[in-house]
């Protein structure tokens, strides 16, 4: 049986089709960039900006958690964690492997082991979000896809779950298409990718695995 195709043959991400997506009203999710993100930002840059006390990464966990609903149970087991890694240099450096080693799957209650790479992609990015994009499965389809289809990188879909594959991919994505830096941030990127990948699948009603 062949394998259930999300974009049609022709669609091009020209930056024109990247800029209909981006002037769109703004969404719940945080991907989208809306008051929830500003929300975020005045958290993470402005009010907490350091990993160095469990107590404020347990607000900034509890609040990403609620607002970018990343569906993390445990939410003192993933801040204790953040807290051990000892962050902020880091962060300060772009460090794409920080999202890796807070999203790896840790022990939580019950002997229990959960990975976290998305909430991690998140945390980071509203830390630092010239530095990092966020991981959605969304924006994943439709880089593989195209991938698929143009050849425009060398990963696969398992190594998207890699965070330098996935912002290297990124990148891939912009130089060959044309999307230069200077007039796409990454935040506008994230936005066109996630609308555009949730517009494919929900057309085709078709339920993807996060």
């Amino acid at each position: 049986m062949a394998k259930k195709k999300y974009l049609p043959d022709f669609y091009v991400p020209t930056a024109e089709e990247v800029k209909k997506f981006i002037v769109r009203p703004y969404s719940d999710n945080p991907l989208v960039g809306n008051k929830k993100d500003d929300a975020l930002f005045k958290l993470f840059r402005d009010l907490i900006p350091e990993n160095k006390n469990i107590q404020d990464i347990i607000i900034k966990c509890s609040t990403l958690n609620a607002l970018a609903s990343t569906n993390v149970i445990e939410i003192q087991y993933i801040a204790e964690h953040i807290l051990m890694l000892n962050i902020d240099e880091r962060l300060k450096r772009g460090d794409l492997s920080l999202v890796d080693d807070i999203g790896k799957k840790i022990n939580v209650g019950n002997s229990k082991q959960r990975s976290h790479y998305s909430f991690a992609s998140k945390y980071c990015c509203f830390h630092q979000p010239q530095l990092y994009s966020i991981y959605d499965h969304y924006v994943a389809l439709v880089l593989m896809e195209l991938q698929e289809r143009d050849k425009f990188g060398d990963f696969k879909h398992g190594g998207l779950k890699k965070y330098e594959c996935y912002m290297k991919a990124l990148e891939d994505f912009r130089k060959h298409y044309g999307l230069p830096e200077n007039e796409f941030s990454k935040k506008d990127l994230d936005k066109y990718l996630w609308l555009f990948g949730k517009e494919c699948v929900s057309e085709y009603n078709i339920r993807i695995n996060k």
